[in-house]
């Protein structure tokens, strides 16, 4: 409902009309998240497996971190005495950061995957037709309230409706 920019990908919001008759409706996305939990079989362990994820990574990359920064310290004067190359340091302090981000990110990747196509999947056998979070807080310090339509062709633009409509057309200024 906020018409300011909210931090998604710039200023790229716009009024929509929505058409839901079945809501699903949570405080917060933790209490959505929790419902999932509750909810839908499956939902539970690959949550679980998101966080180990995150817990491995993190202590592997805090441990890599340690080791660049011993690396800092001990070829320090190198560089300022023109023996290693600043590329050659920041290459030799980094490159372990780099390759843990890089899987990190991989790994991370696919359990979201997993996780958004089991919530698709439960959806679309559900009789829910959108998710309303009246507290959804994001990145950047965002706050809003978010309906989430699973349906494109249930909503349309408030604005730049033109009066025709097509449910095969994925232009929302053209669909119900």
């Amino acid at each position: 409902s906020s018409d300011s920019d909210i931090g998604i990908r710039g200023n790229i919001q716009m009024e929509l009309y929505a058409s839901v008759s079945n809501t699903l409706t949570f405080p917060n996305r933790e209490a959505a998240v929790k419902w999932y939990s509750d909810h839908i079989p499956g939902y539970q362990e690959i949550s679980q497996k998101i966080k180990d994820i995150d817990r491995i990574y993190n202590e592997r990359y805090d441990k890599q971190e340690k080791i660049c920064d011993d690396f800092y310290e001990s070829h320090y004067d190198d560089v300022i005495s023109g023996r290693m190359s600043e590329e050659e340091f920041q290459r030799g302090a980094e490159e372990g950061l780099d390759r843990i981000l890089e899987d990190w990110k991989s790994k991370s990747d696919k359990a979201g995957t997993a996780a958004r196509k089991l919530l698709d999947r439960y959806f679309e056998e559900s009789d829910y037709d959108s998710i309303y979070l009246r507290n959804d807080k994001g990145s950047n310090g965002r706050k809003t309230d978010a309906l989430i339509v699973f349906d494109k062709g249930n909503v349309k633009s408030a604005t730049d409706n033109i009066g025709t409509f097509d449910r095969k057309d994925p232009d929302i200024r053209r669909s119900l």
